[in-house]
C-alpha cells in the first residue's frame, strides 16, 4: 500500500499552531496464516470458465434438439392432416357408391346411415386438423424466425445413416467434454477451501506490518515537507483465542460434514450421470430396429387400405371391415413418423448429452461471439 497523511495541530491555551505528517508512506501487510483466498480462485476460477465455454456448446445443441421436436410435431398434425383429406375423400366416393346402392337396392339402411356418418366424421376430423395444423404452422415459423405469409410443406427426413454407438466411447467422450466434470471438480475443491478457512479462522493468525517512508513535523505547512526524518516500522501481531464457548470447533466440524456430504453428492451425481449417457445409447441404438419394423408395418397397412376400398366399393365386405382397415392405417402411419421422431431426437440428444458428433466422428464445437 502507499499513503501520504497531514495533521494540524491547534493548541487553544498557548494559541500555537503546528502541522505534523508523512509526506509518503509504503507498507505491506501480510497475514501468515489467514485463508489465502487468492490460492483458492486460482484453482476454481479455470474450471468455472471452462463450466461456461461448455455450456455455451450445450445451449446449442439444446437449441438443435428443440427445433427437432418442433419439426415432428408439425410433421406429425401435417401427416394427420394429409390422412384426413384422403379420408373425406375415400368417405364421398363410398357415399357416391352406397347412393347408386341405395337406388339399386343392395345396401341396407343400416350400412347406408353408416356410411353417411363417416363422412361426417371425416369433415369433422380435417377441420380440428385443419386448425391443429394452422397453431403448428405458426409455433414452428415463430421459433425458427420464418416469417409467418411464407408456405412450408415438410418432408418426411428419410435420408438418415442408420449407426450404432459404441457405449463406452460415448461415456468416454461425455465425461471430457461435458461440463459435468469441471462442475464436479469445482464442486470437491469448494469443499475443501471451505474446511480450509474454517480451520484457519479458529486457531492462531499472525500479521506481520513493515513500513517505509518520511515524516516531519513544523510550525509551518510548508516545514511538514522540508529535509523530512526517514521512518521504518516492522510489526509482528498474533491473536489466539482463549475462550470461543467451541465456536470454532463446531464451525470445524460443520466444514467437516459438509464436504463429506458435497463428496457423497458428487459421487452420487457422477454415477447418475454416467448412468444417463448408457441408457441413452442403449436406447439409441435399439431405435433402428423399431423404424425398420414401423416402416414395414405402415408399408402392409396402406396396401391392406387400399385392397380393403376396392373390395368395400365393389361390395365385398362391409363398411366395418373398411374401418377397421382405415384405423389399422392411420395408426400405422403415427407410429412410422413416431419412431422416425424418436430417431432424430435421440440422435440430437446424445449429441448433446456428449457433445460428440457420432456421424462425423468429431468433438462438437462452436465459436462464442461474445469471446470475439
Amino acid at each position: 500500500y502507499a499513503a501520504s497523511g497531514l495533521v494540524r495541530l491547534q493548541d487553544f491555551n498557548n494559541n500555537t499552531t503546528g502541522f505534523s505528517g508523512y509526506p509518503v508512506s509504503v507498507g505491506i501487510t501480510q497475514p501468515l496464516f489467514a485463508y489465502n483466498w487468492m490460492k483458492w480462485a486460482r484453482m476454481t476460477e479455470p474450471l468455472v470458465y471452462e463450466e461456461a465455454q461448455k455450456n455455451f456448446i450445450e445451449s446449442i445443441e439444446e437449441i438443435s434438439f428443440e427445433a427437432t421436436s418442433r419439426f415432428f410435431r408439425y410433421l406429425r398434425i401435417q401427416t394427420n392432416y394429409a390422412l384426413a383429406e384422403s379420408n373425406l375423400r375415400n368417405s364421398r366416393d363410398n357415399l357416391r357408391i352406397a347412393s347408386v346402392r341405395q337406388e339399386l337396392g343392395t345396401i341396407s339402411e343400416n350400412d347406408f346411415a353408416r356410411i353417411q356418418l363417416s363422412v361426417f366424421n371425416a369433415q369433422k376430423a380435417l377441420n380440428n386438423a385443419r386448425i391443429d395444423l394452422k397453431n403448428a404452422d405458426y409455433e414452428l415459423k415463430r421459433y425458427i424466425g420464418l416469417d409467418q405469409n411464407q408456405q412450408i410443406e415438410l418432408i418426411i427426413p428419410l435420408d438418415m445413416f442408420l449407426f450404432k454407438v459404441d457405449p463406452v466411447k460415448a461415456l468416454e467422450e461425455a465425461l471430457e467434454n461435458r461440463k459435468e466434470t469441471p462442475e464436479f471438480e469445482r464442486r470437491l475443491i469448494q469443499a475443501e477451501r471451505d474446511l480450509t478457512q474454517a480451520k484457519r479462522n479458529s486457531g492462531l493468525s499472525a500479521t506481520l506490518n513493515m513500513s517505509y517512508g518520511v515524516s516531519n513535523s513544523a510550525d509551518m505547512l510548508g516545514g511538514v515537507y522540508e529535509n523530512p526524518d526517514q521512518q521504518q516500522n516492522v510489526s509482528l501481531s498474533l491473536s489466539i483465542p482463549i475462550l470461543d464457548w467451541g465456536r470454532s470447533e463446531s464451525q470445524v466440524r460443520l466444514a467437516e460434514s459438509q464436504r463429506e456430504l458435497v463428496i457423497y453428492d458428487v459421487e452420487q451425481d457422477r454415477q447418475d450421470f454416467e448412468r444417463r449417457v448408457v441408457v441413452m445409447v442403449e436406447q439409441f441404438n435399439l431405435i433402428r430396429d423399431q423404424i425398420e419394423t414401423a416402416e414395414a408395418a405402415d408399408k402392409v397397412a396402406e396396401e391392406g387400405y387400399l385392397i380393403a376400398l376396392k373390395k368395400f366399393q365393389n361390395g365385398e365386405i362391409s363398411i366395418t371391415d373398411l374401418n377397421i382397415s382405415l384405423a389399422e392405417r392411420e395408426a400405422a402411419k403415427r407410429d412410422y413418423i413416431s419412431s422416425l421422431e424418436n430417431y432424430w431426437e435421440s440422435y440430437y440428444l446424445l449429441r448433446e448429452v456428449t457433445l460428440y458428433d457420432f456421424e462425423m466422428k468429431q468433438k462438437i464445437f462452436y465459436d462464442n461471439p461474445m469471446l470475439d
